[in-house]
């Protein structure tokens, strides 16, 4: 069984954040948990969550998080600006399509 001190519950963002610091310090999960499971032990080292052993880890952040911001951004943005341009093609034209489908249909 495993051991209780060693579970730790995250959200899917501290885990995509824990494979971003295994793969930039080279360390594998199983060294990450060790770490705050030995930080955890004594309470002057405890952490209210993985995300805090996380950046004490890696306090200098991840490099390539920004790019990935950055083209998170730039995509939404592309995905947002297209739905208003198909929003204002469609405008008022529900019912018009809806009778060219009916007789297309029929």
């Amino acid at each position: 069984p495993i051991n209780k001190n060693r579970i730790y519950y995250m959200t899917i963002d501290e885990f995509e954040f824990m494979i971003e610091v295994c793969c930039n310090k080279n360390v594998s999960i199983t060294s990450i948990i060790d770490s705050c499971s030995d930080n955890d032990a004594a309470t002057s080292s405890q952490k209210f969550n993985v995300m805090m052993h996380l950046h004490q880890l890696s306090p200098e952040g991840i490099s390539d998080r920004k790019v990935i911001v950055e083209n998170r951004d730039y995509l939404f943005d592309d995905l947002i600006n297209s739905m208003q341009k198909s929003s204002s093609l469609w405008d008022g034209r529900v019912k018009e399509y809806l009778a060219v489908r009916k007789y297309l249909q029929s």
